[in-house]
């Protein structure tokens, strides 16, 4: 998916990735839209349309109790599927 969403893309010029800080005190849908827009500058294609996601991470340090959040787009997702009980 990822070939061809490049195949796709009609941002014919990227603009230069610039790194996202995160502000503790901006809520989380604030800066996942923040994220979500620097994804889609870069990245514009029916496949991101119709398959693209975001995955939120957070880290807190157990030290300083600090913390940082992130959104990483994805294209595909793996999940366990459940085998059927037999009874």
């Amino acid at each position: 998916l990822d070939m061809l969403g490049e195949d796709l893309n009609l941002v014919s010029t990227k603009p230069q990735y610039q790194e996202i800080k995160d502000d503790p005190k901006e809520k989380c849908q604030e800066i996942a839209n923040r994220f979500w827009r620097m994804y889609k500058s870069r990245n514009d294609s029916v496949i991101q349309d119709v398959f693209a996601g975001q995955l939120k991470n957070s880290v807190i340090c157990s030290r300083c109790r600090s913390s940082s959040r992130t959104f990483d787009p994805f294209l595909d997702l793996s999940l366990p599927i459940a085998q059927p009980k037999n009874g």
